[in-house]
């Protein structure tokens, strides 16, 4: 839902959902003397934040879309129930972004897709908090050649395994080359070494690191550009695109039975008398000696040839004589 209609979704709830989580703070509190009483209904995923937030219906829900929500512009129950879920089982606080939604710009037409970030501290707090740790070791790697450590070792011990789990991240993988990679590069990738490790340890999935979330949408801009580029309108075989060099490379390769047998002093003598006049001769022995159009002349020579053959069938039919 957008954030306009949130105020009117918190309105039409809060009333019902107030008097629910009253009447299952009294069950709990006067637990049912006669055991042939009905049991209390049990509570939804949003009851049971609430409560355990200690705050009213309407605060909640005011503070979780400032926090945890003020990332998307536009979340639907089904998102908010995943937020909370996520945030109940892993044992985080939405409200003091320990745990946070974020969207990917969506394609024309399209939903943006979701996706749920904790930060630092909600990974320190996830594995302090697992019942079975029993320790961290982070080890920092002998610096390489910019003075950076090549990689970080992170080690976790479990009571009820013999053998830790050990994952070690490398700068040259992990690095980015900006943000906080090059202000604090050695803290970055012992979080990097940190959130893996723990992932595999305990077998944490849904959630991403802050990076991998950075990392998630720079790809899909990416993919976006290059979209708009492979889709962009152009003539056949290239020759919209006859005065660049690109182009002009393009009309070579096109016809590969060009003439090779003069030699190169006489296509330079072309290249310098003959350079406006079009004719087919003259084109092949100078495409000869600039087969590949790296020189300013080469490449003003076939541009004047293509302006005098404006067509592809004019072209073939001149190269082909």
């Amino acid at each position: 839902m957008s954030r306009k209609s949130a105020t009117r979704f918190q309105s039409e709830h809060s009333g019902q959902r107030l008097n629910r989580v009253q009447k299952s703070k009294a069950n709990i509190a006067h637990q049912p003397d006669q055991p042939n009483m009905p049991k209390p209904e049990p509570m939804n995923i949003l009851d049971r934040s609430v409560l355990r937030s200690g705050l009213s219906y309407d605060s909640f829900v005011r503070l979780l879309i400032q926090s945890a929500l003020s990332r998307l512009t536009i979340w639907t129950q089904a998102d908010l129930d995943r937020l909370l879920m996520l945030s109940e089982r892993l044992g985080l606080d939405p409200l003091n972004n320990e745990i946070y939604a974020t969207e990917i710009s969506p394609d024309s037409g399209k939903k943006a897709r979701i996706f749920f970030v904790v930060g630092v501290d909600g990974w320190s707090k996830i594995i302090n908090s697992h019942p079975q740790f029993d320790g961290m070791k982070l080890v920092e790697s002998m610096p390489g050649d910019d003075e950076l450590p090549l990689y970080f070792e992170c080690t976790i011990f479990r009571k009820d395994r013999k053998v830790a789990t050990s994952v070690r991240e490398y700068m040259y993988e992990a690095h980015t080359g900006q943000g906080a990679w090059l202000t604090h590069p050695r803290r970055m990738l012992r979080h990097k070494a940190m959130v893996q490790c723990a992932r595999i340890c305990f077998g944490l999935s849904g959630i991403y690191d802050p990076d991998e979330a950075q990392r998630i949408q720079e790809t899909k801009t990416k993919d976006k550009e290059l979209k708009l580029k492979s889709t962009a309108p152009r003539k056949s075989n290239g020759f919209a695109y006859k005065n660049s060099k690109e182009g002009l490379i393009d009309v070579a390769y096109n016809f590969p039975d060009i003439s090779t047998t003069s030699n190169s002093s006489n296509s330079s003598n072309h290249l310098e008398g003959d350079s406006n006049s079009g004719d087919a001769s003259n084109l092949k022995s100078n495409i000869k000696v600039e087969r590949s159009f790296q020189t300013d002349k080469g490449m003003q020579y076939v541009k004047n040839w293509l302006n005098a053959y404006p067509s592809e069938a004019s072209i073939h039919s001149a190269l082909t004589k």
